[in-house]
């Protein structure tokens, strides 16, 4: 019988880590005992079904609507575990006290304790925390209280913005790393130098069958996007490009698909370029309508950037969705993304933050039909070979059901 593990998340389900959602539900396809914990519920409106049939079965560290409550059961249940496990208790104490001083930490450590409780009355025997900042800090806490092994995957902002030192302890105490790019990767190698534990590289996976070139019925000029409205996406460059392709002359329509904070300020520059006609923005959407924007789209680009704090994209799944329909991809030379894409063989690449080479890029592929085709044809192979979600899932499910395993007690030591 396969291994019963857990993933945990900090926020389900959440539009924007569907990812996550997709793993999960392959992993389970492919025969693992999956059991998702989460930390709480962003309550966002719009939910794929995929995601609101397991809602019912997730279980919640902060039920939605039932703050006391949940309070009082996190407490309950981590006084619970520490009265089982003294010496884990210790652990965490000393986490605390030694190292990890501060509010956050100590909210990380009652769920840790009530994690491992939950875990071992599921016995669960390996954990895996999707982010390197809280889920993987509320994963080394359980594992500090006696909880099982753990593993994590480290993706994008989590990857940047968590303070190394925390990354260098969770590493240390995991069996293994999980990383979505080679570009993470090295990153994290070369601030883990002295760290044992095994980095994999596993590409996120997407669904070659939702999103296929038979859909497609692209129209002419008509330019999507996809993405959260958040600083690193780069859409205040992309509409500057429109501009600059507005005023060469050339024939476009754009639609923008995604919701964030940014929204407001996006649609007044729209505005201010006397772009209304030509650019809508549609908010936040299910995948079923994504890919039917896919389908429609004669070319796609994203112009992600690396902003101040150092947040930065991975490798966008929304380029691997549109490769994947078969849709020539226009983007910007940053982090994981020339591994999806080699410049003029499978799409085409502009440094970030330089919005004149992105309007010429976009523009070429709008008007050399013959070069789009071939630039969406090879697209579509590259996410046949590296990018298939049952074959990276497998990847996953194969790790995770090998690692119910042997840590030590010095693997789960506090590292000052």
């Amino acid at each position: 019988m396969s291994a019963r593990v857990a993933y945990l998340v900090k926020r389900f389900p959440r539009l924007s880590e569907t990812f996550v959602l997709n793993e999960f539900l392959e992993v389970r396809e492919l025969g693992l005992r999956a059991t998702l914990f989460a930390l709480m519920d962003p309550g966002e409106k719009l939910v794929h079904r995929e995601a609101r049939d397991l809602m019912p079965e997730v279980r919640y560290a902060i039920i939605a609507g039932r703050p006391w409550f949940s309070a009082w059961r996190l407490l309950r249940g981590a006084a619970a575990q520490a009265a089982t496990n003294p010496r884990g208790f210790l652990r965490v104490l000393w986490a605390l006290l030694s190292v990890h001083r501060s509010v956050p930490s100590l909210r990380h450590a009652i769920e840790g304790l009530w994690l491992a409780r939950e875990l071992r009355r599921l016995d669960v025997e390996h954990l895996h925390a999707h982010f390197a900042h809280s889920p993987a800090a509320v994963a080394y806490m359980a594992r500090l209280a006696g909880g099982p092994p753990f593993s994590f995957t480290a993706h994008a902002k989590d990857l940047y913005t968590t303070l190394p030192r925390n990354l260098v302890i969770r590493a240390k105490a995991a069996t293994f790393v999980l990383t979505c790019t080679r570009f993470n990767s090295r990153f994290l190698h070369d601030m883990l130098l002295d760290v044992p534990t095994p980095i994999h590289v596993v590409h996120h996976g997407t669904d070659l069958h939702r999103f296929h070139p038979s859909r497609r019925r692209p129209e002419p000029d008509l330019i999507v996007s996809v993405g959260r409205l958040v600083p690193k996406k780069g859409y205040p460059l992309m509409l500057e490009a429109m501009r600059l392709m507005a005023a060469a002359g050339v024939s476009f329509r754009c639609e923008i698909y995604g919701g964030g904070p940014m929204r407001e300020q996006l649609e007044q520059t729209v505005s201010d370029l006397g772009l209304q006609g030509s650019i809508s923005l549609h908010g936040a959407r299910p995948q079923v309508e994504i890919a039917d924007a896919y389908a429609r789209a004669a070319v796609f680009i994203l112009a992600p950037i690396v902003v101040p704090d150092g947040d930065r994209d991975g490798i966008p799944n929304v380029l691997v969705e549109a490769m994947a329909s078969e849709v020539p991809v226009v983007s910007t030379r940053i982090s994981g993304i020339p591994e999806l894409i080699e410049d003029g063989n499978n799409g085409l690449l502009v440094e970030p933050g330089d919005p004149a080479a992105l309007a010429d890029a976009t523009t070429r592929v709008l008007i050399d039909r013959h070069m789009a085709g071939r630039l969406a044809k090879a697209g579509r192979r590259t996410v046949e070979r590296d990018f298939d979600l049952t074959v990276n899932s497998r990847r996953v499910a194969e790790l995770l059901g090998g690692s119910s395993i042997d840590a030590t007690e010095t693997r789960m030591a506090v590292v000052g």
